[in-house]
């Protein structure tokens, strides 16, 4: 479910209130507040501010790509994560922007379900983080968009780079960084595409909640579970829409009229090191799936089918993959 609300307080422009639920007994609660004007010093500075809560019981296989069903391990990471991020445009002509400021605040409590198939290593001392912790991250990043919307987006480029390093007093001494760039374009009046490449990695004494997983909700969507975890990871994602009208009694009346049949490709890669991540095999994935636009493009209804040779995802979700 999602409730979005607007113009509720002067400085408070949207207000995204979004709840999650899977037939894993997953559960996310999500409140984000975004403002585009912000009076400080007489700039122009847009805010945002996220709080999750939530219960995900989640599967970890092992590290690299060529990991093991059996060896899956169910663990629980039980806790609220908090984000707030200050952007300052840099350019108008360009349209760049800077995060100024950003600070993640994670409290979690992991839990394990043990299974006598799975390898009594992957739980040793020499995984960090299996106990769970408490750690903040300082952010900052720069970023370059053109695009016509923030959620939505269907024409325009999104560059950017994050680097996140853990405060004094966390339990944990580490750092994640994070690079990527998005191209969106109109091939024609009822078409959309979109694609998609990112990097993402960590450094230092990381939590192994923290590495990058590949196979969710929005990367490669057809590897089931997260399966595919390391200390870094490489993907690339495409996608193609086309958009129809097909007014449903009820559904048109409350949410819209406007849908979207897609297909898409993704690749992705996982290793222990950039250099080890330079010649790891792709895993691809792919699928389709279908949209619903609501309203007026406040956000959209997304079904995905994604098939891998690790099997396949089903899901259902909130605004565009990516």
């Amino acid at each position: 479910m999602k409730w979005i609300t607007r113009n509720i307080h002067p400085n408070l422009s949207r207000l995204d209130i979004q709840a999650y639920g899977t037939t894993r007994s997953q559960f996310e609660l999500k409140l984000d507040t975004k403002s585009d004007q912000l009076g400080v010093m007489h700039h122009a500075l847009g805010w945002r501010v996220t709080v999750e809560g939530n219960y995900y019981p989640d599967s970890y296989f092992g590290r690299g790509s060529n990991t093991q069903k059996e060896n899956e391990h169910v663990y629980m990471p039980l806790g609220i994560r908090a984000r707030a991020v200050v952007n300052r445009w840099l350019f108008s002509a360009w349209r760049g922007r800077l995060a100024l400021t950003g600070v993640a605040v994670n409290m979690l409590d992991v839990r394990s379900e043990t299974n006598d198939s799975i390898d009594t290593l992957i739980w040793n001392s020499s995984l960090v983080g299996y106990q769970g912790g408490l750690y903040d991250l300082l952010e900052g990043g720069l970023e370059w968009d053109t695009r016509d919307e923030e959620e939505l987006p269907t024409q325009g480029l999104h560059i950017g780079s994050r680097l996140q390093h853990s405060l004094p007093g966390s339990e944990f001494d580490f750092a994640k960084h994070e690079e990527w760039g998005a191209l969106y374009f109109k091939p024609g009046k009822n078409w959309e595409t979109a694609f998609k490449i990112a990097q993402r990695g960590v450094w230092g004494n990381a939590p192994f909640m923290e590495w990058p997983a590949l196979g969710d909700r929005k990367l490669l969507r057809g590897v089931p579970r997260r399966r595919l975890r390391d200390r870094n990871a490489q993907t690339l994602q495409a996608e193609l829409r086309y958009q129809f009208k097909l007014a449903l009694p009820i559904i048109a009346r409350h949410l819209g009229d406007t849908w979207q049949i897609a297909t898409f490709g993704e690749l992705g890669r996982v290793a222990n090191d950039l250099e080890n991540l330079q010649s790891a095999s792709l895993n691809p994935s792919g699928g389709m799936g279908g949209r619903l636009i609501v309203g007026q493009r406040l956000g959209v209804l997304r079904g995905d089918l994604g098939f891998s040779r690790f099997g396949f995802g089903i899901y259902i979700d909130f605004n565009q993959a990516f």
